[in-house]
């Protein structure tokens, strides 16, 4: 008798089942529209894929409407985005792609050039809105590569956000991607994210506009990370470039120019939510009404380390305003330079707290009072380690009665001019000196605020601080433990 062990009927079935999965081998399906490939649609060749598979765009002009279905391909150009369009100019009701069936984080958009969204219905607010008119993405979740993202329109209703991409429920990497000339009409010109996860990596922003969040909307409790990227001459009524309410935002190693607000916030509004920034550089920036850089609003609360704000223009804080119940703003190894308004030439503080670490202000200006820094009754502002550079103009610091002021181991300096004003008085502090800094270039673009050898500033901090080298701290932004470089 055969001593071979016995086959069961089930172990017959399993085996059938593994072996065509062992031998199943990714993909790739080619369109071409001149049918050379194996179809000269996108949605007939993602119909055909399988989980795996690449879809290989050849050059050419495409429409859109394009749905993923689900699946965990890669829609991929052979060519890159100069040479190969989808354009939904010709289906006006529809986003130019979906991802709404559970795709993965895998399933991936890349070297496309995506235009004319007109975006997907959904209901959100007190109504209908057409949102995502790039690519929308809703309880699933898609990475985007190398792509161009431009003229999308999210505008049939007064809800629609995310002219470029909407995140509703959701997760989406962007990576290497250019965002140009989207419109948003509620919020986010470039992108909105509604109780998601966002990571933005190493793309551009430019001329996206929307009422809120020029380029990027956050709200409803998403976390969004961008690094490594470029806003320029993004526009909105509350925050040129970012509107970020009862959510997480978090900004690196970025740069932003030419931003501007109708109303408040030329770069960023803040309500109910936490802003992180940390070596950003954002100048010129323009608000009508309140804060050139940052708009803080009630329950807001931004950090910023290692970041320079210039040439903010606003009525109330040239750079950072700030104005409702328990709002906060922490600077540490920050440079304000040349900001300017009617009132706080960098920072209004008419409600809340700033603390301020190795700061340095460079020639602000105030058309009335509190060139750097004015502060409205119950308000409270402390500086440490921080130099205020205004040789032309008085009232460097400016407060009404009830504000709370401390400044302390800092430099005042000013050629003309009273430095304090208001409820203020003389200024006194433990550490205080007044004189020349002597900065590298103060006036260069950027601005070095290296100090030079002989400053009273090098190792004057607060005894118990220190430098990166474990120095006792300088004074201004170069020193400190969070230290911008130029």
């Amino acid at each position: 008798m055969s001593s071979a062990p016995r086959r069961t009927r089930t172990g017959l079935a399993l085996g059938a089942l593994l072996l065509p999965l062992t031998n199943v081998q990714a993909a790739d399906i080619v369109v071409d529209p001149g049918g050379d490939g194996d179809f000269t649609g996108i949605q007939a060749a993602i119909d055909a894929a399988s989980d795996g598979d690449r879809v290989l765009i050849e050059p050419g002009l495409y429409p859109g409407g394009i749905n993923l279905s689900g699946k965990n391909i890669v829609l991929i150009s052979t060519s890159g985005p100069t040479v190969t369009e989808i354009n939904s100019l010709d289906t006006p009701d529809e986003s130019t792609i979906l991802a709404i069936s559970g795709e993965p984080l895998s399933a991936t958009v890349s070297g496309l050039t995506l235009l004319g969204g007109h975006g997907t219905q959904h209901q959100w607010l007190a109504g209908n809105a057409w949102s995502g008119a790039g690519i929308y993405v809703q309880d699933s979740a898609l990475s985007i590569e190398g792509c161009v993202i431009r003229q999308n329109l999210a505008r049939h209703s007064g809800q629609s956000i995310g002219g470029g991409v909407v995140v509703i429920d959701g997760e989406v990497n962007i990576a290497d991607t250019a965002f140009t000339g989207n419109l948003g009409y509620y919020g986010g010109g470039a992108i909105a994210a509604l109780s998601s996860e966002v990571l933005v990596d190493g793309s551009t922003f430019r001329e996206n506009v929307s009422a809120r969040g020029g380029a990027i909307y956050v709200g409803e409790g998403s976390e969004v990370i961008v690094q490594s990227s470029v806003f320029e001459g993004n526009e909105a009524s509350w925050g040129g470039a970012f509107y970020v309410v009862d959510s997480d935002l978090v900004v690196t190693s970025s740069r932003v120019a030419l931003s501007s607000a109708l109303i408040d916030g030329g770069t960023i509004f803040v309500k109910d939510a936490v802003v992180l920034l940390d070596d950003v550089m954002s100048g010129p920036s323009v608000a009508e009404r309140d804060g050139g850089h940052l708009r803080i609003a009630t329950g807001g609360s931004v950090e910023a380390t290692a970041s320079v704000f210039s040439s903010g223009l606003a009525v109330g804080g040239g750079a950072v305003a700030m104005r409702g119940d328990d709002v906060s703003f922490v600077a540490d190894g920050v440079v304000f330079s040349e900001n300017s308004a009617l009132d706080g030439g960098d920072l209004w503080v008419f409600d809340g707290v700033a603390s301020l670490t190795n700061v340095t202000s460079l020639s602000a200006n105030a058309g009335s009072t509190g060139s750097v820094i004015w502060l409205g009754d119950g308000a409270t502002a402390t500086a440490i380690n921080s130099i205020a550079f205004t040789p032309s103009g008085p009232f460097v610091l400016f407060t009404e009665d009830g504000a709370s002021l401390s400044w302390e181991w800092s430099l005042l300096y000013g050629e003309t001019g009273e430095q304090t004003g208001g409820a203020l008085g003389g200024l006194t502090g433990d550490g205080l000196l007044f004189g020349d800094p002597l900065l590298a270039a103060p006036d260069a673009r950027p601005p070095d605020v290296t100090l030079l050898d002989g400053s009273p500033a090098l190792d004057a901090g607060e005894p118990t601080t220190l430098d990166t080298d474990g120095t006792r701290a300088d004074l201004g932004a170069t020193g400190g433990l969070h230290p911008w470089s130029r």
